[in-house]
Parts: C-alpha cells; structure tokens; sequence
C-alpha cells in the first residue's frame, strides 16, 4: 500500500466531504444532510442512494468517523483527481489505489478501483484522530 505524506498547511485536501457530511459531524448532522438511512444505527448508518451508489458512515462516540462511498461500475463516482489529485499506483491485480494522509487535519483519504470486467470504485475519508 503506497500512502502520500501531505502537509495541510501548504496543501488544502481537495476531497473532504460527501454531499455535505464531513468528519467530526454527529449522528444528527449527518443525518440530516443525507436523510433517514436505509440501516441505521449509534455505530453505523447504511444508504443506497441508486443501485450504483451505496454509503456507509461510521460514528464514534456519535461523530461521524469514517464515509465511505461504492460506486458500481464507476457510475457517478468523482474523478480520482479530484480525491486524491495525481496519478493512482496501479497494483499487480489491475486495480488502482492511492491514499493521501492530511494528518495536521485529522483525515486521509483513498481512491480505489476494483480490476475487474465491471468495476467498483471506493472512496473513502476516514479520521486519524
């Protein structure tokens, strides 16, 4: 796994938020932007946007700690530039990744795409805090 080291005083992460839930939110906030999950739960909401785009929100002590978003076959998902900024490591699989840590503003971020004949591409924010 290949991470990039960012210093978030010179560099501001581009991919911070998912339809305007963001690290640290409560339960409520996030809620409230995304509306009543389909599974929902003090540790985890679950919410199928279409049959191409699912989310999961992870929560410690009621924060959001962790978005986490498939897009099947890569319908609607964001541009890897726009996650991660550079190229992606392609790995021996076929598939690409790339992670990049903000770790003076608590988070990193990752792009994943599956290798396979259909594709999954993951994008995930998670605190390190």
């Amino acid at each position: 796994m290949k991470f990039t080291k960012t210093d978030s005083t010179e560099t501001q992460p581009i991919y911070r938020e998912y339809r305007g839930v963001r690290i640290g939110m409560t339960i409520e906030e996030a809620r409230t932007k995304l509306g009543e999950p389909l599974f929902k739960s003090e540790d985890q909401d679950v919410y199928v946007f279409s049959a191409n785009e699912t989310t999961q929100l992870v929560y410690t002590k009621r924060k959001v700690t962790c978005i986490s978003t498939d897009y099947l076959g890569g319908v609607g998902a964001p541009d890897y530039r726009a996650v991660v900024g550079s190229e992606l490591e392609t790995r021996p699989n076929g598939s690409l990744y790339k992670m990049v840590r903000y770790d003076k503003e608590g988070f990193w971020v990752s792009y994943n795409q599956s290798g396979t004949t259909v594709p999954m591409i993951t994008v995930t924010i998670q605190a390190t805090k």
